[in-house]
């Protein structure tokens, strides 16, 4: 401050600097003054991403599709229905309010042949905030990608690949474009002062189509835990939100995991041998067994040993090899423990360690396990949705979802200390 100058309703500093409006200082930045993306900047304001984005206490990662890449939206609220959709975002300046300057309309698509089929319609106000605000959440990293690693969180708890940071054949993939066999390249790169902005031209990140039992089911490397799944109560294609009769139910597309929550998970899937060598042992029942059982208290007591099997393979955070060095730590799986003393729930726990090449899982009876790197089976990448209807076929928006990672592990795991038993 070089002067200072004092008037009758506050005083005037003189600087040796202009300070420039946090909007033109963040990785919103380019799609702030680029009509190709006037789509996007026009979400950022109207949904309030504009707070968050300008924030000067954090570093981001922002992938900005232009109004081009917003003409494929596939839509995940179809995948369930007899017809693949997409919708096509336009943007309209001359619309008489702010609210009608972005619209949608949807169409079938084949997805084999990428050809946009007959017209549905138009998307509702409602629809356009779903697809656009999910959108958005997708193509925000907190934090930078430019590390060396290949995969990073996004805000909403997926995960994209990043593959040659900073070179001019950067690409980044999110579930979809894995499925498919495909990578988007980073047109242009923005440094601003919180972070990067990375131009998507002509495409848009797309998470992943496949549940985690769509996984399991297509690889017959995971058939005896499909088996175990398919059978249990963890497994459905409507999800109930509580246990009173009046709880809401939501739809998802495929047969989903009914303990996920809005989070993101890591699931660890034994060799079939492995599963097998349990039975055999008569360490772990199968559903035949189960069947056969006369005994109610028995069949129910066979019924839960199996299904604590199935959560206790289930962790909470998504770990990925390739996403960094994972210090060892303990992490919570979806099996329990209820304490006689106070009737409180204590989660069974595993112990993970890895780095950009190998992943570790060691188990409550000390068990160390890897994840099985030389067969492909890992890091595959799964998003469960629930539809805000209990119908598949009349779902318009995601009421909300979750992501998980896949991995196949040398050996099952036990949650029991001493005996090493599953009882």
């Amino acid at each position: 401050v070089g002067s200072v100058f004092f008037a009758c309703n506050g005083a005037v500093y003189l600087t040796n600097r202009v300070f420039s409006p946090v909007a033109y200082i963040s990785v919103s930045f380019p799609a702030l003054v680029n009509e190709t993306m006037n789509i996007i900047n026009w979400a950022i304001d109207q949904y309030d991403y504009d707070v968050y984005l300008n924030s000067q206490n954090s570093v981001y990662s922002f992938f900005i599709p232009t109004n081009h890449g917003l003409l494929t939206y596939v839509d995940p609220c179809s995948f369930g229905k007899n017809q693949t959709q997409i919708f096509e975002f336009h943007y309209d300046e001359s619309a008489q309010t702010e609210t009608e300057k972005v619209r949608a309309f949807i169409f079938n698509y084949d997805i084999e042949a990428g050809v946009k089929l007959d017209s549905i319609g138009e998307a509702s106000v409602g629809q356009v905030r779903d697809r656009l605000t999910d959108i958005l959440e997708t193509h925000i990293v907190v934090g930078d990608v430019e590390s060396g690693e290949k995969f990073y969180r996004t805000k909403d708890g997926g995960t994209i690949l990043i593959e040659n940071a900073v070179q001019s054949n950067m690409t980044v993939a999110g579930g979809w474009q894995l499925e498919h066999g495909e990578k988007l390249p980073v047109a242009q790169i923005y440094p601003e002062e919180n972070g990067k902005a990375y131009i998507l031209d002509g495409a848009l990140i797309q998470t992943a189509r496949k549940s985690v039992p769509d996984i399991l089911k297509e690889n017959d490397e995971f058939s005896e835990f499909y088996k175990l799944m398919e059978g249990s109560s963890i497994m459905s294609n409507l999800i109930s939100i509580g246990s009173s009769p009046d709880a809401p139910s939501y739809a998802c597309p495929s047969p989903s995991i009914t303990l996920f929550n809005t989070f993101h998970y890591t699931v660890y899937v034994p060799t079939n041998a492995s599963i097998q060598a349990l039975h055999n042992e008569g360490k772990l029942p199968t559903w035949d067994e189960v069947e056969e059982e006369q005994d109610e208290d028995e069949k129910e007591r066979m019924t839960e040993q199996i299904e604590k099997f199935l959560k206790y393979h289930i962790q909470d955070n998504s770990l990925y090899i390739g996403q960094g060095n994972i210090e060892e730590a303990d992490y919570e799986t979806s099996a329990y423990e209820i304490n006689g003393a106070d009737n409180t729930i204590s989660y069974c726990r595993l112990t993970v360690k890895g780095d950009g090449s190998h992943l570790s899982v060691t188990d409550a009876a000390g068990n160390k396990r890897n994840v099985l790197t030389n067969g492909g089976l890992y890091n595959l990448m799964a998003r469960e949705y629930q539809y805000n209807t209990k119908d598949v076929a009349s779902a318009s928006e995601i009421y909300t979802s979750s992501y998980a990672v896949v991995h196949q592990i040398d050996g099952p795991l036990i949650w029991e200390k001493e005996k090493g038993s599953m009882e």
